[in-house]
């Protein structure tokens, strides 16, 4: 059995098991973005974070990721549109999580605008990132969750290299940014945290 299948079916397996526990499991692509609608309404609690808004999260995300720890994070298949990246598969991954009791869909007009908007509602699910990703998506949230979208969209997203390497309506070369920033940065971002993890917990001494 290929690794990449087997794994998937050892996550099922506990997916199942913690819903047996009364304990709704998300998907990783779903946890991410929960946890971006979750860090977007922590100043009020109020406002959902627009569905659009989301997207460009999760793209951002997925480009650190590969660039830095090799894989993306979540399974989105990008296209290129005019306001950016885009899967459909997205709105399947916010029915998941309000399925799961964790989070609430809100439509917002503003004259004819319309603006869907994830809000994360429930207790807190727990979430199993490694320690890279969970640094990508803090620094994604540092540096782009509130970044006026016109900005953000022409001086972010547009300029990035999938996005220019792409055609209309087709497919985001994302391959290209595979390890990019680890051969840039001349070192492994996961196993650089992974090691100072451990010498927080004193697992080992290091060596100074």
């Amino acid at each position: 059995m290929p690794a990449g299948l087997a794994l998937r079916e050892m996550f099922g397996k506990f997916r199942e098991a913690l819903w047996e526990d009364g304990m709704p499991a998300l998907s990783k692509t779903a946890q991410l973005l929960r946890y971006f609608a979750q860090q977007y309404q922590a100043p009020s609690g109020v406002a959902g974070i627009p569905r659009k808004r989301l997207m460009k999260m999760a793209y951002l995300s997925d480009m650190l990721a590969l660039e830095y720890l090799g894989e993306a994070i979540t399974e989105y298949q990008y296209i290129r549109y005019t306001y950016g990246p885009y899967d459909e598969a997205i709105k399947d991954t916010i029915d998941e999580i309000v399925a799961a009791g964790m989070g609430e869909i809100r439509t917002v007009w503003d004259n004819e605008q319309r603006t869907i908007q994830l809000l994360a509602r429930g207790v807190p699910a727990p979430f199993d990132f490694t320690p890279g990703q969970m640094e990508v998506m803090r620094y994604v949230v540092m540096n782009y969750l509130r970044m006026p979208m016109e900005e953000l969209l022409r001086d972010v997203v547009y300029s990035s290299a999938p996005m220019t390497d792409a055609e209309m309506s087709k497919p985001l070369p994302m391959e290209v940014l595979r390890n990019r920033g680890t051969q840039k940065v001349g070192f492994e971002l996961e196993a650089m945290l992974r090691a100072e993890q451990e010498i927080a917990s004193g697992r080992f001494a290091a060596d100074f």
